[in-house]
């Protein structure tokens, strides 16, 4: 999986190979993606929602 930025600035993540695999069995149809940092500290949240 990997994540990647629409021209709006916005994030989305790509998912590929067995991550998408397992999530076609789970039924997931979206996934929702929020990042942040501050100070050297980096942070994700994904949620998959089916």
């Amino acid at each position: 999986a990997e994540v990647y930025v629409e021209d709006s600035g916005q994030p989305r993540l790509r998912v590929f190979g067995s991550v998408a695999a397992r999530a076609a069995e789970l039924g997931v149809r979206s996934w929702h993606v929020s990042l942040s940092h501050d100070a050297g500290v980096a942070s994700a949240v994904v949620v998959a929602e089916g």
